[in-house]
């Protein structure tokens, strides 16, 4: 996998562990360091193995709010299309039974009582069948926007998943974006293993160079490409692919350039991220790429129009979500301001 080589083994080691029990793994890291990639590389192996049945899904921050979105995106077509599920009332003269995460007929329930319970159990029974036949990877990415109801599912699973051959792997961002704290606070110490993704090496952004390039960079090339990005997995590959797009030679002299490089595409994924992280935060980082430099809160309240105390939690928000460190800052800043935005 491009730029996490590393990482990817390592958590295929511990996938690899042997024994009959649960496995469950943490990927924690940053906006753009690489987790989404991280997991499907994993998930790309596991459906290789005809042992092992893989359900995965990623969270939306739109569905936050909703019960057991996640759990749905795991199982509901799952459930839907087994011949002898109890659910799809396919199996002859059956009747078909509410999927753990309907509505039942009694109407809506406490936390933890009546269809809650109920749902938990049903939930638990179909992860027993499922595992009963073979290993079962559930994977969840994007977990900061999970619903509280699959967090509470997914810790009621952890807690229950010693002896069953089980495989739980979530991909975790930044605490800043996290639509349900005490949800995720109360799963991720459950997870017996956590994977963290920090800014890549010189050696890991070289060899990423070399794969889009086509051709190995010279170390100065690669040190300022790590110096402009912090690492940050997805600034380096888009740096990468605005030198290669300018096809000029890659060597010392492009070097002081490279966040010239940057394409235009990359200034709506960076505002997409940033969006979510906290109130104010995409008119803070735009001013902050127009003016450039290290602007006062009282010209970025000026620009913005915003009150101080706004522009200093947004500020301190991005700072926490490794949005405004200086290394990446030349890189985003260069994407923000292009006749294209």
């Amino acid at each position: 996998m491009s730029g996490r080589h590393r990482e990817s083994k390592a958590l295929e080691r511990v996938l690899a562990t042997p024994g009959g029990g649960c496995v469950s793994v943490l990927v924690q890291g940053g906006w753009g360091s690489g987790k989404t990639s991280v997991l499907r590389a994993v998930l790309a192996g596991a459906r290789e193995d005809a042992a092992t049945r893989v359900v995965s899904a990623s969270a939306d921050p739109l569905e936050c709010g909703l019960r057991y979105a996640v759990v749905r995106q795991l199982f509901e077509r799952l459930v839907a299309d087994g011949a002898d599920s109890p659910y799809g009332g396919r199996t002859p003269g059956s009747a078909r039974r509410p999927a753990p995460w309907e509505p039942r007929p009694s109407g809506p329930s406490d936390p933890m009582t009546g269809q809650d319970a109920a749902a938990l159990r049903d939930l638990h029974q179909l992860a027993t069948q499922l595992v009963s036949q073979g290993r079962l990877l559930v994977a969840v990415d994007d977990l900061q926007w999970s619903d509280t109801t699959s967090l509470r599912w997914l810790r009621h699973l952890l807690h229950r998943a010693d002896d069953l051959p089980l495989v739980v792997i979530a991909a975790l961002g930044p605490e800043d974006a996290r639509s349900n704290s005490a949800g995720i606070a109360a799963a991720v110490p459950l997870f017996q293993h956590r994977l963290t993704l920090g800014g890549l090496s010189d050696e890991a952004v070289g060899s990423l160079a070399e794969e889009v390039l086509g051709e190995a960079p010279e170390p100065s090339f690669t040190t300022a490409c790590r110096n402009a990005t912090g690492g940050n997995l997805l600034l380096v590959d888009a740096l990468l692919r605005g030198a290669r797009a300018s096809g000029r030679p890659v060597d010392a002299d492009l070097a002081p350039r490279i966040t010239e490089f940057v394409p235009a595409d990359l200034g709506p994924a960076v505002l997409t991220r940033i969006e979510g992280v906290a109130p104010h935060t995409t008119a803070t980082a735009e001013a902050v790429a127009v003016l450039g430099g290290s602007p006062t809160v009282d010209l970025l309240t000026a620009v913005t129009g915003l009150t101080q105390p706004q522009v200093e939690d947004a500020a301190h928000a991005l700072v926490r979500a490794n949005w405004r460190s200086t290394p990446a800052s030349a890189a985003i800043r260069r994407a923000w301001t292009t006749p294209s935005r």
